[in-house]
């Protein structure tokens, strides 16, 4: 999956958070940021990144996903529940045009303007959609 023409492909398989920040450090993205509320896992993302050598490049920090300021990134990676993503349609608005979303598990919904829907990839619990931030609401 490419974030954008310049940038070097990525392979988002989805079974845990860490594994799509990491790949993106992987690919040399800077300041790759992964936020989660369940502290156990936090801890294990950050020994996941450590032990592949990115633990300078990818780092996870606890917090609630709609707590956090959006407007910073050029790309997210949200990976959740169904629900989860029919929730946080809302706070996407915070994100520039042109930015990337990546979502694991479950697709925006198709009414969900502003959004491109730019590629997809995987089969069941491990595909991912790529949309790109169009600004139009």
């Amino acid at each position: 999956m490419n974030l954008s023409e310049k940038s070097p492909p990525i392979k988002i398989s989805c079974p845990t958070l860490s594994v799509p920040v990491i790949e993106c450090a992987r690919v040399g993205h800077k300041s790759c940021v992964g936020v989660e509320l369940n502290y156990p896992l936090v801890i294990a993302s950050r020994f996941s990144a450590w032990r592949k050598g990115f633990s300078n490049s990818a780092n996870f920090v606890r917090g609630d996903i709609f707590k956090t300021d959006l407007s910073k990134y050029n790309t997210a990676i949200l990976f959740g529940t169904e629900s989860l993503v029919d929730h946080f349609a809302p706070k996407l608005n915070e994100m520039r045009t042109d930015s990337n979303l990546v979502l694991c598990r479950f697709p925006l919904r198709s009414d969900e303007s502003g959004w491109e829907l730019r590629h997809s990839e995987g089969v069941g619990c491990d595909q991912a959609w790529l949309y790109r931030r169009t600004g139009k609401q």
